[in-house]
């Protein structure tokens, strides 16, 4: 009557490991193309800074970045630049449309 010890296996390194120890990280490169969100901030300010200069060419800048974030697919950063210059195109717009009513109410 013999009894046995349970028989384990013996554990060896795992191979995967070891293996992935080995290996060199690869390097992680970024598209020409993704420059990330800090170099949208340009875009931003100079069609802001058109649009309160000159609401009609605003909207037109503004739109045309919409229209190409739509046919170009592009992500939300660049709906977000389109809709900065849009609502500051018709903000300015509507302020010197109101301005311009203004003044011919005073004099008339």
């Amino acid at each position: 009557m013999g009894t046995t010890a349970p028989t384990r296996k013996a554990s060896s390194p795992p191979r995967a490991a070891a293996s992935h120890a080995a290996q060199p990280e690869p390097v992680r490169e970024s598209p020409k193309g993704d420059l990330g969100i800090s170099a949208l901030w340009v875009p931003t300010f100079a069609g802001a800074a058109m649009a309160a200069y000159s609401p009609k060419a605003g909207m037109a800048v503004g739109c045309a970045t919409l229209v190409s974030s739509v046919i170009w697919k592009k992500g939300w950063m660049w709906w977000f630049v389109g809709c900065v210059i849009l609502i500051v195109a018709l903000l300015s717009y509507s302020n010197k449309r109101q301005g311009s009513e203004n003044e011919t109410t005073q004099t008339g």
